[in-house]
């Protein structure tokens, strides 16, 4: 109710508007004026709808309902045929009446918005392929304007001939027609749209059908007070249009965001849960008060940590998610966009953190499933290297990939494998200099392959360098440190090592640079020979590298 009040509001101030409009600017009241006005805002309402559909369709597939994707689409083409009416039509005369194309286009364009919106909501569940959909939409909206614009179609000249006249029933009665049935249509649709999109649509159908009432009384009978009324509603009507896409096509993805999160989050708050009753249980193991007094300092230090690290992704989202609310109103669709792209890397960040809190309680367990294949890790580690270079580049940074071989294979878990180099790449980011230089370096090392990721950054001093692999080892632990991170990353990759019958150790001097060097089994001859080559899957790879640099900013 209180949105519906809002909408009132902001319809009488645009009323209010173009009254004073017509009255002082052009120094006189007008209706052709107001009426001017309203083919401006209606022109406005059709650019929206192309940003509306380039926006829906670059995002990905995860982030929005297809629904909210198809109705863009169908709003975009519907759109493009109001548009079409206001440049063909050279001028409204209220004795004259409208051209016969614009007339044409108007009825058209009626019947065939109906026709987009039944067949998307009758088929979104069945992923419909976006692509053929827009070019079908858009060919069949481009030969609809072409055909009224050539042709002489329901020529008014000839209304009082009773076949005419019987062709034009016949059109806005079909009109008429899909508009209930696509009531129908929505109401069945329940849950699987808001209770707010479904109020603007169906006002949206209720005052389309007015619409077509009106525009029939104008073709049989025209008169200035007809006209007028008829662009006030489709004024009103296209202010629901505007709202659905503003609050539901635009921000809708959001919703789905929050919805995640609080999912990762549940899952987060049963790993802390987890976490506190493993380090629980290990007090039975210290006998002595300062074994007992240490575990308690780590499980104080495990629990300030994580709060730490969730706080700031959550703050950052919620204050993202505030701003949007502010400014949903005003159209301002870059503002939009450029904090939708904040709250999914934020999210990114908690998928990242909640994806390490998890793994550490699998690895302590030993519970971690794998599957081992025998892969050139030359050819994934440059792959993954090369990845990661837009990362460095935003930092200043230079990350080089170095190798004499183009071929050494080991047997791994490529999922486990990508991501210890990508968090190995991570900190080696993280912690290095303006300017400063990454080398990634393979090798053949007897039965082994050595990989060594190299920096020159703030390095790593030697009482810090003992204990690096612990759990929750931090370099820098003050929380008005520089860089993000949980201290888990050096944990997890030191037991992807073991997993793989690795090994990995650090070679560090302060302020100089640091060196991790990986060792890891060749696979045997008989593995090599019968390696069949996969295609990579490189928008996993590209999603999991994203998650994986989400903390570097």
């Amino acid at each position: 109710m209180k949105n519906i009040k809002n909408d009132l509001k902001v319809i009488g101030i645009i009323f209010l508007f173009c009254i004073m409009y017509s009255s002082i600017v052009r120094e006189e009241f007008s209706i052709l004026n107001i009426l001017s006005i309203i083919d401006v805002l209606i022109i406005f309402c059709f650019v929206l709808y192309i940003i509306s559909a380039v926006a829906t369709y670059s995002l990905k597939l995860k982030y929005i309902n297809n629904l909210y994707r198809y109705l863009s689409i169908c709003f975009l083409s519907v759109g493009m045929l109001s548009f079409s009416y206001i440049c063909f039509k050279k001028q409204i005369h209220i004795n004259n009446g409208f051209e016969n194309s614009c007339i044409s286009i108007e009825i058209l364009a009626a019947i065939l918005e109906s026709c987009y919106l039944i067949y998307c909501f009758s088929n979104y569940k069945n992923n419909i392929n976006t692509k053929r959909f827009l070019a079908g939409t858009l060919l069949i909206s481009i030969c609809t304007i072409y055909i009224c614009s050539a042709l002489s179609i329901l020529p008014l000249y000839e209304v009082d001939n009773l076949y005419i006249k019987s062709i034009i029933l016949i059109c806005f009665s079909i009109c008429i027609l899909l508009k209930i049935y696509l009531l129908r249509v929505i109401k069945k649709s329940g849950t699987d749209i808001t209770e707010s999109m479904a109020l603007y649509l169906k006002m949206y159908m209720y005052l389309s059908i007015i619409s077509i009432i009106i525009e029939l009384n104008v073709y049989m009978n025209i008169s200035s007070e007809l006209i007028f009324i008829y662009y006030l509603i489709r004024a009103l009507s296209s202010y629901c249009i505007v709202k659905i896409i503003l609050v539901e096509i635009l921000k809708t993805p959001q919703e789905y965001l929050y919805k995640n999160l609080v999912k990762k989050s549940e899952d987060l708050e049963a790993t802390i849960l987890e976490l506190k009753k493993t380090i629980d249980d290990k007090n039975i193991i210290y006998k002595d008060y300062e074994k007992r007094t240490k575990h308690e300092e780590v499980k104080n230090e495990v629990l300030a940590n994580i709060s730490h690290e969730f706080k700031t992704p959550v703050n950052v989202i919620y204050s993202a998610v505030q701003t949007q609310d502010l400014i949903k109103n005003t159209a301002n669709i870059e503002e939009l966009l450029k904090y939708n792209k904040i709250i999914k890397q934020n999210c990114n960040r908690l998928t990242r953190l909640i994806n390490n809190f998890i793994d550490t309680t699998r690895f302590e367990k030993e519970n971690v499933k794998t599957e081992f294949t025998c892969e050139n890790i030359v050819e994934i580690t440059e792959y993954l290297t090369m990845c990661v270079v837009p990362f460095a580049n935003s930092k200043k940074l230079n990350l080089i990939f170095d190798t004499s071989d183009e071929e050494l294979y080991s047997l791994i878990d490529k999922e486990l494998y990508d991501r210890m180099i990508l968090n190995l790449l991570s900190n080696a980011i993280k912690y290095s200099r303006i300017n400063g230089n990454i080398k990634v370096m393979i090798k053949d090392d007897n039965k082994f392959i050595k990989i060594t990721i190299e920096d020159d950054g703030i390095g790593i001093d030697k009482y810090h360098l003992k204990d690096i692999f612990s759990i929750f080892e931090r370099v820098d632990k003050s929380y008005s440190r520089n860089t993000e991170g949980s201290g888990l990353g050096l944990n997890i990759a030191k037991k992807i090592i073991d997993i793989h019958n690795g090994n990995i150790s650090i070679e560090s001097i302060k302020e100089k640079g640091t060196s991790v060097i990986v060792s890891i089994p060749k696979c045997s001859e008989k593995y090599v020979d019968n390696i069949s080559h996969r295609l990579q899957d490189n928008t996993y790879v590209k999603y999991e590298v994203e998650v994986e640099m989400s903390d570097i900013y």
